[in-house]
């Protein structure tokens, strides 16, 4: 009996994060105009209902974005790049506006 050569795997292609990457970035800003417009609305339902409950609704921005990155985050965690995307561009945002500010006050 002669043995049959074992055929060798096929390396599966290495996948790049660069797309992943752009939609992490994509997810951020998206999340940043999403909870931005549904807090504005919250806040002007706030005025309509005469300040009885203002200070509960002030947490809405931010609690959304936070829980709209995370959802994303969780959600497309299995792509490569996506959560790297979400890191640089919120790095970006706290960078800038910092480097900025620390040059204008010299």
């Amino acid at each position: 009996m002669t043995d049959q050569p074992e055929a060798e795997p096929t390396p599966e292609p290495k996948q790049h994060k660069g797309r992943g990457c752009f939609l992490g970035g994509l997810a951020v800003v998206a999340a940043v105009i999403v909870s931005v417009v549904v807090g504005a609305f919250a806040q002007t339902e706030v005025f309509a209902c005469e300040f009885e409950c203002y200070s509960a609704f002030l947490l809405i921005t931010p609690l959304l974005l936070i829980a709209l990155l995370v959802g994303a985050g969780l959600l497309w965690r299995k792509t490569p790049g996506f959560l790297l995307g979400i890191g640089v561009t919120v790095a970006l945002a706290v960078v800038v506006p910092t480097a900025c500010t620390a040059l204008l006050s010299r």
